[in-house]
């Protein structure tokens, strides 16, 4: 079972947070889907990375490595990316907007039609 960048930045946000649920709901997945991504870098590493307990998520001598390096991996990832593309910037995002259902409907389509 491979592991991915995503992976990478989902480890980091569980060790940002000490927590396995807050980060899920921040990025916008699923509790079990994130918590599978972190089994897969575990898997990928043959390490547990993290322990859990009582006071949250915490990286153990694996996790703490790997947290010491994931920075890197994640700009060396990004960079090898933007020069397949050929770009020199990437100005593209990802955002969330979170508001009730009418208001959503309301303005979807305007927000939509401007960014396409």
């Amino acid at each position: 079972m491979g592991s991915s960048p995503s992976d990478l930045r989902y480890f980091l946000e569980t060790v940002r947070t000490k927590n396995l649920s807050a980060p899920a709901v921040l990025l916008g997945i699923s509790q079990p889907s994130f918590t599978l991504a972190i089994q897969c870098l575990e898997i990928f590493l043959g390490e547990k990375i993290l322990i859990r307990g009582r006071r949250g998520a915490t990286p153990i001598a694996a996790g703490r490595t790997l947290l010491a390096n994931t920075k890197c991996l994640l700009e060396v990832w990004d960079d090898v990316r933007l020069k397949i593309r050929g770009a020199e910037l990437d100005i593209s995002t990802r955002v969330i907007i979170r508001c009730h259902s009418e208001v959503a409907e309301v303005i979807s389509s305007a927000i939509l039609t401007g960014h396409r």
